[in-house]
């Protein structure tokens, strides 16, 4: 087992390439290989770190969902299902 899985996901808030209802997946296959998940967002010149314990996602599923939204110069991840309740922003 190892200690952190770490998944960078590349966001396209700045085209109209994506629509922006279209989420964003995160594939952590079986939550037991791993203690913790770290989701890595690079958006534009700005990067966002996302963590949570590896205990917190759902056993009978191997990924989460995320939407990005740009907002200014930045963009904002809104998680979906119950991921929103247990994926915490590490990186301010």
């Amino acid at each position: 087992m190892s200690d952190i899985k770490i998944i960078k996901r590349n966001l396209n808030v700045d085209t109209s390439l994506r629509d922006s209802s279209s989420p964003y997946r995160v594939k952590f296959d079986r939550s037991t290989d791993f203690k913790t998940l770290r989701v890595v967002c690079n958006g534009g010149r700005e990067t966002q770190v996302y963590e949570t314990a590896s205990s917190n996602l759902p056993s009978d599923k191997d990924s989460i969902y995320f939407l990005a939204d740009k907002s200014g110069d930045s963009f904002n991840i809104r998680w979906r299902g119950e991921a929103a309740a247990f994926m915490k922003r590490v990186d301010r």
